[in-house]
């Protein structure tokens, strides 16, 4: 590469020069240069690194591809801090971290690409580390949309992630004008991201419909539709949050909403799986709404972990939704005041009263209507 460069820089820049009027202008010459370079210099792909056990660099090498992206190399989770060293600027980092020292280790460095930078992360982790990896990410500043936080995924949510990190993220080569580019130009670009994007969604479909709707315990799905899958795990609540329950009558004697309440209604919301199975219904914000605020009202605290259980979805859906919902200020990060490296989730003060008022108001409904 640096014999490639050195090339270019003596034999590219002198025939350039050479070949310039007698009163050339920076511009003439930049333009000539450019077009002169080679071919991996004019590449427009995002850049992508990818840290992961090497049995899945083919993988994610063909994801990488079929999105229209570029990788600068493949490495392991061993290799990932050197590489990271020598590495001045890469648009995308795929980081399929299996064990969560792994990731503290890491994580440094590439909170320091992603919020110095430019550069988004994609991040995977399994089930078991959501809690460490919530709090890691908080801590590093890393828990907006520059960072898709994938748990346990399948090929789907890999499918997604890519498309997403990789929008936006095509490059402009150095010194080119913009303005002299065609609209027509442009919009054939688009078009062609956009077709190469559905070929690989409709390939994923009809690659992924029949396995694996079988290998979850279904009968495959004839449309092929791309969706989370269901998982299981059962961490527990948090005892200790020090809240102060609400009294269950108002100022006006209007009932109030207590921890039993609410998880009368959650129960009753399960019930209806048990009848009309668990993809027919999906409202993962309400579900969690209404958990965090029994746990308000018992003087709890919630896990993320804890959290998702509660969206009755996938824990990669129910991170998009407690990222989306504390950012709309519905939910807010707390800090465990033992613990200052465990972060739990809370209603907002704001949210915790609308819902006291929804709950006054749908009972106030029920007594008229019944009257």
């Amino acid at each position: 590469m640096t014999h490639e460069i050195m090339a270019f820089a003596h034999a590219g820049a002198l025939e350039a020069i050479d070949s310039l009027s007698a009163e050339p202008t920076m511009v003439t010459w930049a333009d000539r240069l450019v077009q002169s370079a080679p071919e991996w210099m004019q590449d427009r792909r995002p850049s992508m690194l990818v840290i992961a056990d090497p049995a899945a660099h083919p993988r994610f090498a063909a994801l990488a591809e079929g999105f229209g992206a570029r990788q600068l190399g493949s490495v392991s989770l061993a290799q990932a801090s050197d590489r990271l060293t020598r590495i001045a600027d890469v648009d995308i980092i795929l980081l399929d971290a299996a064990d969560t020292l792994d990731l503290r280790v890491l994580l440094p460095q590439v909170a320091a690409m992603v919020t110095d930078g430019d550069s988004r992360l994609i991040l995977a982790t399994p089930q078991d580390a959501l809690d460490a990896t919530f709090s890691a990410l908080a801590a590093h500043g890393l828990l907006d949309d520059t960072v898709q936080w994938l748990c346990a995924p399948d090929d789907a949510d890999w499918a997604a992630a890519f498309a997403l990190a990789c929008r936006g993220k095509r490059r402009t080569m150095a010194l080119h004008d913009v303005g002299r580019e065609s609209d027509n130009n442009r919009l054939q670009r688009l078009s062609e991201d956009v077709e190469r994007l559905a070929r690989t969604l409709d390939q994923l479909r009809a690659g992924l419909a029949g396995d694996f709707g079988k290998a979850h315990g279904g009968n495959g799905r004839a449309d092929g539709a791309v969706r989370d899958r269901n998982a299981a795990y059962n961490p527990p609540h948090a005892p200790g949050w020090p809240i102060v329950s609400s009294p269950a009558q108002g100022a006006e004697g209007e009932e109030r909403m207590t921890a039993q309440t609410v998880r009368d209604l959650l129960r009753s919301r399960r019930l209806r799986d048990q009848f009309f199975g668990d993809d027919l219904f999906g409202d993962p914000a309400w579900d969690m709404m209404l958990d965090l605020m029994a746990a308000r009202l018992a003087g709890e605290r919630v896990s993320v972990s804890s959290l998702c259980i509660a969206s009755a979805v996938p824990p990669t859906t129910a991170l998009r939704w407690i990222r989306d919902l504390t950012g709309r200020g519905i939910f807010e990060r707390r800090p465990d005041p033992l613990d200052g490296r465990r972060v739990f989730i809370a209603l907002s003060d704001d949210a915790a009263e609308a819902m006291q008022r929804w709950y006054g108001a749908s009972r106030r409904a029920r007594r008229e209507g019944s009257a």
